[in-house]
């Protein structure tokens, strides 16, 4: 009876380490990158602007802080130099600009996929105000550290949809 359990125990270790090593179903890095390009592109509540702007959207900022839907948004996604880059560029404010000049966002068919180490982004944008639509195909590239969060994001198109928010 001793002999199966120290034979049948080895067995029952091994199996059990081997079943986590298969191929995993989820790239951690690929779902950050997505999570943050789509948040790129949510929509602002009001009390979200009236958090960055001041009460009313009387135009003076409320504080010199980032306000907190910034963080939820973005932070948990990205690594602590690719946050500041996001911040100090203001590239979360593309919903701001949005909200400002009435306007909604929808981005479908969001593609993420891993080349070589890099993200390649695709995805279909629709901006959207009283009767008028203006589709954009987002293009860019991102980065990822070792854990998974995002390092680095580019869109090539950033300045087409900067002008169809402004437009």
């Amino acid at each position: 009876m001793n002999k199966m359990w120290v034979l049948l125990l080895p067995a029952a270790i091994l199996s059990l380490g081997l079943s986590g090593c298969g191929p995993k179903t989820e790239n951690v890095g690929a779902e950050n990158v997505e999570a943050v390009v789509e948040n790129l592109f949510e929509d602002l509540e009001e009390s979200d602007y009236e958090e960055l702007t001041g009460k009313e959207g009387e135009g003076t900022p409320a504080s010199t802080e980032l306000p907190d839907w910034v963080q939820d948004r973005f932070q948990g996604y990205m690594t602590e130099g690719g946050y500041e880059t996001l911040t100090g560029t203001a590239f979360y404010e593309i919903s701001v600009k949005a909200f400002e000049n009435h306007k909604s966002m929808d981005l479908e068919n969001l593609e993420v996929q891993e080349k070589e180490g890099d993200y390649e982004i695709k995805g279909d944008l629709t901006i959207a105000a009283e009767g008028e639509e203006t589709s954009i195909e987002i293009q860019g590239s991102a980065q990822t550290d070792q854990k998974g969060l995002v390092s680095y994001l580019d869109l090539s198109n950033i300045s087409e949809i900067a002008e169809a928010l402004q437009s």
